[in-house]
C-alpha cells in the first residue's frame, strides 16, 4: 500500500478518530523518529496479518463445517426416504398378512355356516337358524 499525501486527516477522524488517535499515541509513546514509527507500524502490521490469517482459518473451518452439515442433511434426507419406502413395504406386508388372515377367517366362517346349515349343529345358540345368520353376519363384516 502506497502512502497518499492527499489523504484528508479530518476524514480519518470522522470515520473513527484514526488520525487523532495515532498522533496522540505517537506523542504519548515518544515516537518522534521515523525509525521508531516504522518499528511500531511494522509490529502492528504483523499483528493485523496474524489476525487476518486467524480470521481466514476460522472462515475456512466454518465453511468446512457447513459442508459437513450439508452432507449430513443430504444423508438424512436419503435415509428418511429409504425409511419411508421400507415402512410402506412393511405396511403392505402387514396388510397382506391381515388380508390373508381375514380370508382364512372368512373361509372358516363360510365352512362353519355350511356345516351349520347342512347338519343343523347347535352352536350354543337358542336355535340353529339364528346361529347361521350370526355366522353369515360375521363373515360379511370380515370382508
Amino acid at each position: 500500500m502506497e502512502y497518499d499525501k492527499d489523504r484528508d486527516p479530518i476524514e480519518l477522524d470522522k470515520a473513527g478518530g484514526y488520525y487523532a488517535r495515532h498522533v496522540s499515541a505517537m506523542t504519548r509513546e515518544a515516537l518522534h523518529e521515523k525509525s521508531d514509527i516504522a518499528n511500531e507500524l511494522g509490529y502492528r502490521d504483523m499483528l493485523i496479518d496474524q489476525a487476518n490469517k486467524e480470521i481466514a482459518r476460522l472462515n475456512k473451518e466454518v465453511a468446512d463445517r457447513i459442508v459437513d452439515v450439508q452432507i449430513e442433511v443430504r444423508k438424512n434426507r436419503i435415509l428418511n426416504k429409504e425409511i419411508t419406502r421400507l415402512t410402506g413395504i412393511l405396511k403392505a406386508y402387514e396388510l397382506s398378512d391381515e388380508v390373508t388372515i381375514q380370508k382364512a377367517k372368512n373361509q372358516a366362517l363360510e365352512q362353519a355356516a355350511k356345516i351349520s346349515e347342512k347338519w343343523s349343529i347347535d352352536w350354543d345358540c337358542p336355535q340353529p337358524d339364528p346361529c347361521a345368520a350370526e355366522i353369515r353376519a360375521l363373515k360379511e363384516e370380515g370382508r
